[in-house]
């Protein structure tokens, strides 16, 4: 029982850091989780920040890799 108590627990606190920027839904959010990365500890700032430019790039170029037939106007 005591393990289940632990796990439930666990399941109930947020999301790790990395993977809050992992999952980041768009740029604002990321530039939020940027200022958190700034608080932690300097050892692990730039890893962290490694993961922020990874995720940056990706949501950068998911709206450039639309098809153009999306962007113009209907009939």
């Amino acid at each position: 029982l005591e393990e289940l108590e632990k796990e439930k627990a666990s399941a109930n606190e947020p999301p790790s850091l990395m993977v809050q920027i992992q999952t980041a839904p768009d740029l604002t959010t990321l530039d939020a989780l940027e200022i958190d990365v700034a608080a932690r500890d300097p050892q692990i700032q730039s890893r962290l920040m490694d993961f922020v430019k990874k995720r940056r790039f990706e949501l950068q170029n998911a709206a450039s890799n639309e098809p153009d037939y999306l962007l113009e106007e209907p009939f």
